[in-house]
């Protein structure tokens, strides 16, 4: 019997825009449950921060995602650095500051 099993990724990612006030960070979190990714959200001074962790395709679609403007938001630019993945996490949650 062959298992075909996905690779693990991790991204950390900058979302800069305008989108404070938006229920961007709550809509990330959905989406990220939603693709069974785990990891956090936060705000941060220029936007948001995240770090994704999950199957590589499921991270690819969460970036997709976050490329999209939502109830109002206006992304202006996204950077993103790939790590090593590391399985710390066990769910996707929004973190304060």
């Amino acid at each position: 019997m062959v298992y075909l099993t996905q690779m693990k990724v991790r991204k950390h990612i900058w979302i800069k825009g305008d989108i404070r006030g938006t229920f961007y960070r709550m809509a990330i979190m959905s989406q990220a449950k939603l693709l069974s990714i785990t990891g956090w959200v936060r705000n941060v001074y220029d936007g948001l921060e995240c770090i994704f962790e999950g199957d590589k395709d499921m991270v690819h679609e969460i970036l997709d995602f976050c490329r999209q403007n939502h109830n109002g938001a206006f992304v202006k630019d996204i950077v993103s650095e790939e790590g090593r993945y590391r399985g710390e996490f066990k769910v996707f949650e929004i973190r304060e500051r």
